[in-house]
């Protein structure tokens, strides 16, 4: 669940698949054939008995455990379809589960619906595949949605609820690393670094894969950058 790309869509979806697994378990009292050969041969049957309330109480302990904590995910299940694990649907409860948070979205529901279909449209022979090559969820939308720009497609409203999802954590260790990452840099010999350059450089860890001089490369050829860079050298 601590995955680099786990959001909070991924964590509810993955602990409502756990809990599902763990009450068929427990509706069988499902043990491994050795244990339950091991059971069998036992001659004490009350120590056989005590096992398997030790079995029965591991499960009911799990479920429970499982249920609390995916209380802190239940508003989150109406983005399940972002996983594009399955063709989406019109996806009117996301819509208002969006708009409730971000007021100024400004999201055209007409608009919404046909981008939609576009989305179900792309997907339906996509999806099969996306999920034998186990593709991330990411991806699939940057696949569609470079498709569609390519074709003159729109995609704004869907996107913005897209991006909603995608920026949802799973989990609090994307904080925590950033948080290393920035003691790593913020050390006592550089302690008089200004904020500004701190948040760039947290940025450029976090968002950039590339090497040293893969980096130094890309933005040698890219104009953006480096007026950026020269405006912020002119005015220091």
């Amino acid at each position: 669940m601590e995955k680099q790309k786990g959001t909070a869509v991924h964590s509810a979806s993955y602990l409502n698949n756990l809990q599902e697994k763990m009450v068929e378990r427990s509706a069988i009292l499902f043990m491994g054939l050795k244990v339950k050969n091991l059971l069998t041969a036992l001659d004490d049957l009350r120590k056989a008995g005590v096992f398997r309330n030790g079995v029965c109480a591991f499960y009911e302990c799990c479920i429970s455990y499982l249920q609390e904590w995916g209380e802190t995910f239940p508003e989150v299940k109406v983005l399940s379809w972002t996983l594009l694990n399955s063709v989406p649907q019109w996806v009117e409860c996301s819509l208002q589960y969006v708009t409730s948070k971000l007021r100024q979205s400004n999201i055209d529901e007409a608009q919404l619906f046909d981008e939609t279909t576009s989305v179900k449209m792309y997907t339906t022979e996509k999806v099969a595949q996306w999920n034998t090559d186990g593709k991330p969820a990411d991806e699939r939308w940057a696949e569609m949605f470079a498709h569609f720009q390519t074709r003159g497609v729109p995609f704004k409203n869907i996107g913005l609820i897209c991006q909603f999802a995608m920026c949802l954590p799973g989990t609090n260790a994307p904080v925590e690393r950033i948080f290393f990452i920035m003691n790593n840099t913020w050390m006592d010999e550089r302690n008089h670094m200004g904020l500004t350059t701190l948040k760039a450089l947290l940025i450029t860890r976090v968002n950039f894969y590339d090497s040293c001089a893969e980096f130094h490369e890309s933005t040698r050829q890219t104009s953006i950058l480096l007026n950026t860079s020269s405006q912020c050298n002119a005015t220091s």
